[in-house]
């Protein structure tokens, strides 16, 4: 007795201990599961941050850049305007469009007209080709004949900007045969105020933005926004396109900032609460889990998988099947009649009918195989690794399993069914399958019911 008592003792304590235990386990579990949850937010914020970063600058590009195909319509009609005519054309465009610093003519390289029009006029008269960094791209742009975007650089005039240089070929007739290189417009834009608001995100301490792309190079091009380190883990890369080449913009998440200073709560509220009622709910939490998904993937009458897991399962088949050049069938059963033995019998007998045909279909199948109601009196049978003559096999064994009469409450019932099978064939999808089963199946209820046909092509056309 003493022994039996001390051992009553020491129960509530090892529960105690157990329980603790079982608590401290679900409540690390619980913790990186809301590290999960913040982290997968950081990242979704972030990406859709930069999404959206993406179509501004990109929209940005596109409604500066248009002004540089208004300048080349006025030097198409007139190759040598004035600098009022000019000024004229360019100056309520710049007014609607304050990212543009300025805009330059360079005939033969060479500036010759700007506008804003600088008090010290340091830049007129000069060669495009002598800046620093910049003849080779003047003279690919010539070469290739493309419009290019080159820096972003550090502008003669002060300032940082993004230098969109269209070449202009004219031709000496008007025609378009035998166009010459007549010379430059140039669009120097404000990349400070392009990317104005990349920069006021730049508050969100967690998440950072960087632009790298120099020049319309990409990957292989310098960053000239944010940190290089953000290109080493992104979370998203974005690729925005410019004249000439494309920049490349990326978020990263710095997760040591996440924040977790609620553990302490949590620990707190499982000390207070107590081992046996941590305990219970941990056992009401998985009961509850089982529940759900037992629910959302089996037949809550027959108790074999839903339509919708069928399928998904069915799915996961086809691409393992094609991938491995597997054979997989597919059988789909109606019950014969079963609106008459619904309308007979009652529906009770019906629901008793549909579970006494699920047990003799799984009995008729292999272990590996999917059994699933489809819906009312259908069923699908998934069957890897088996070909057109053994899923005729069965077919046949399900047909005869099938074939039989009931006693259900004291009642004769008698069962049969009609079966469709389907072979997958090359290119095919799951959906595919079920649709040529249902043509078989339905050319097997034509005729009579009680029997198990195989799909061929031609019973489309019957």
């Amino acid at each position: 007795m003493g022994i039996q008592r001390n051992r009553s003792s020491f129960f509530p304590i090892l529960v105690g201990v157990v329980t603790c235990c079982i608590a401290m386990t679900v409540t690390l579990l619980m913790t990186y599961a809301e590290y999960r949850w913040q982290r997968s937010m950081s990242v979704s914020h972030a990406s859709e941050h930069a999404g959206q970063y993406k179509a501004i600058l990109g929209k940005a590009l596109a409604e500066n850049l248009i002004v540089i195909d208004a300048v080349e319509g006025l030097l198409r009609l007139a190759p040598n305007p004035s600098y009022n005519d000019f000024q004229q054309l360019v100056k309520p465009l710049l007014d609607q469009r304050p990212t543009i610093k300025q805009v330059e003519v360079a005939p033969n390289a060479v500036i010759k007209l700007v506008y804003p029009h600088s008090e010290d006029n340091a830049i007129i008269g000069l060669d495009l080709r002598s800046l620093p960094g910049q003849r080779k791209v003047v003279e690919e742009t010539i070469r290739s004949q493309r419009f290019r975007l080159a820096g972003p650089v550090n502008l003669i005039e002060g300032g940082y900007g993004a230098i969109a240089r269209k070449p202009i070929f004219i031709s000496p007739d008007g025609q378009h045969d035998g166009e010459q290189f007549w010379g430059f417009i140039t669009l120097i834009l404000d990349v400070n105020r392009l990317l104005s608001e990349i920069v006021s995100e730049e508050s969100d301490t967690m998440t950072r933005y960087a632009i790298r792309g120099t020049d319309g190079l990409g990957a292989q091009g310098g960053v000239f926004f944010g940190s290089p380190d953000v290109f080493k883990q992104p979370v998203v890369t974005h690729t925005i396109p410019v004249p000439g080449g494309y920049w490349q913009l990326a978020a990263s998440v710095d997760l040591s900032r996440i924040s977790r200073r609620w553990e302490m709560l949590m620990f707190s509220l499982v000390g207070m609460v107590g081992s046996v009622v941590v305990g219970v709910l941990a056992g009401i939490l998985v009961l509850q889990w089982q529940h759900l998904h037992t629910k959302a993937t089996r037949d809550s009458l027959t108790r074999v998988y839903n339509r919708q897991r069928i399928q998904e399962m069915g799915a996961q088949e086809v691409q393992r099947a094609q991938r491995y050049n597997h054979p997989l069938s597919l059988i789909m059963i109606d019950l014969d009649s079963f609106k008459l033995i619904n309308d007979r019998y009652g529906h009770l007998t019906g629901d008793q009918v549909l579970q006494e045909s699920t047990d003799f279909i799984e009995h008729a199948v292999r272990g590996c195989d999917l059994v699933g109601r489809f819906g009312g009196e259908e069923f699908v049978v998934v069957l890897p690794e088996c070909d057109v003559c053994e899923v005729a096999v069965v077919a046949e064994r399900i047909r005869f399993e099938l074939c039989r009469t009931l006693s259900i409450d004291y009642q004769q019932v008698n069962l049969s069914a009609s079966l469709g099978t389907a072979t997958l064939q090359r290119s095919e999808c799951f959906e595919d399958m079920l649709n040529n089963a249902d043509i078989a199946l339905y050319e097997a209820k034509r005729t009579g019911k009680n029997r198990a046909i195989a799909f061929s092509p031609h019973l489309i056309s019957t």
